[in-house]
């Protein structure tokens, strides 16, 4: 009998708390040579617990996926409206 492999497809990587570079990588559509470099440039929450192995937090990179929310056009349009109307009163 085959051992079973787990691949980044296998739903259990949605439910990981903790996720490798590779799983990072394919949970963020990044290939790993970018995420590496993010790392390094400190530019994504990450874990070093020894110098060779590093590792992320799936809610860290939910809310580093989810940062510099764009408005779209109408939420921006009405939000200028409020603000002028506001302004005259």
């Amino acid at each position: 009998m085959a051992a079973s492999t787990k691949t980044p497809e296998t739903p259990d990587y949605y439910s990981k708390r903790v996720l490798s570079m590779e799983e990072a990588s394919w949970y963020l559509g990044l290939a790993r040579s970018s995420l590496q470099k993010m790392t390094s440039d400190r530019a994504i929450p990450h874990y070093k617990p020894n110098a060779r192995l590093v590792y992320f937090l799936r809610t860290d990179l939910d809310n580093w996926m989810l940062q510099n929310r764009v408005a779209p056009e109408q939420e921006v349009e009405q939000q200028a409206l409020k603000h002028v109307t506001s302004k005259r009163r």
